[in-house]
């Protein structure tokens, strides 16, 4: 039987722990970290599931002599090293196990820079009551999916319910869920049509180095001058000095964020690399879109059965 490794840098709840015994138990002897296992149960382990990479299974890895498979609980993967996992690793994602609610974030972002939420709660609360000013609407408009996964499929279900047109990007150009049209990320002429035609554009794609500074000068200047960008996925999908400039330029186009180029350590002050953060035209959140209760059980347990599934395959062929 193979064996799992839970490997969290603070003590699991036993009911967490119980739940995590009868999903990886199906295929797997489950030990956890925080009742420290010597050496010789650590060098039989053959897959990590884990949070933190950094500070927790990168100091592990020396004596994990048979692990070759990691399954992290977030969506993304880019905080992985592979150059130091061993050779054949594999890196699995839990891409989808809190897409619902980073999709509602996005339409409280949307919905607020649209509507200009901020703006005018500042202004009630100096006073002022700027009755005259003219909203964005959804009902009609446009909204591209620049990553039509997991997130952006949840995006889309919801902008039904706002009568929005929708057009998305993926790989394969594939039509994972309902949506007017879908093209490939990758293909510029597809990738051009969404940045031309959307009135809202929401970014959910994974951050890789294809995608590292995936939209910059170029695309932001296809872009029409009042629409709306969302970012959910990672900051450095997007060119920060690209972006700062076209906001400045631009009063009336809007960037609505939830991710960032650079994440104050504890104690510091948050500023960007540019000062986006004092503009008007951006609205912000502290990188907490999944975040209601019972996200880190529901992203551990959903981890879980997608390690599960794995072994289960790999057992299998």
């Amino acid at each position: 039987m193979k064996k799992v490794l839970v490997a969290m840098r603070r003590p699991l709840s036993p009911e967490l722990k119980e739940k995590l015994r009868e999903i990886l138990g199906e295929v797997s002897e489950v030990v956890f970290l925080e009742d420290n296992p010597d050496e010789a149960v650590l060098a039989g382990v053959d897959a990590v599931l884990f949070f933190e990479f950094r500070g927790v299974v990168d100091k592990l890895l020396p004596s994990l002599k048979k692990a070759r498979v990691f399954q992290t609980i977030t969506a993304g993967t880019d905080h992985i090293p592979r150059d130091v996992l061993p050779e054949g690793a594999v890196v699995l994602s839990g891409s989808g196990a809190t897409a619902h609610w980073i999709a509602e974030h996005v339409f409280a972002l949307m919905l607020a820079a649209a509507r200009d939420i901020v703006y005018h709660t500042v202004s009630m609360r100096n006073g002022e009551f700027h009755q005259e000013a003219f909203l964005k609407p959804l009902d009609g408009a446009t909204l591209g999916i620049v990553g039509l996964g997991h997130i952006g499929c949840e995006v889309a279900k919801r902008a039904r319910c706002f009568n929005m047109r929708i057009l998305g990007l993926n790989r394969r150009g594939d039509r994972r869920c309902d949506v007017d049209w879908v093209g490939r990320i990758f293909e510029r002429p597809d990738f051009e049509k969404v940045l031309r035609e959307s009135d809202y554009l929401v970014v959910s794609v994974a951050l890789t180095p294809e995608t590292k500074g995936l939209i910059g000068r170029d695309e932001f200047s296809l872009m029409k001058k009042d629409a709306v960008l969302v970012n959910v996925a990672r900051g450095k999908i997007i060119d920060l000095e690209a972006l700062y400039e076209h906001l400045k330029a631009n009063p009336e186009f809007k960037a609505a964020l939830d991710v960032w180029w650079k994440y104050p350590r504890r104690g510091e002050r948050f500023a960007q690399p540019l000062p986006i953060e004092k503009l008007d035209n951006v609205v912000m959140t502290p990188h907490i879109a999944p975040k209601v209760p019972g996200f880190f059980e529901r992203m551990v347990l959903f981890s879980a059965e997608r390690l599960r599934d794995w072994l289960k395959q790999e057992s299998a062929a």
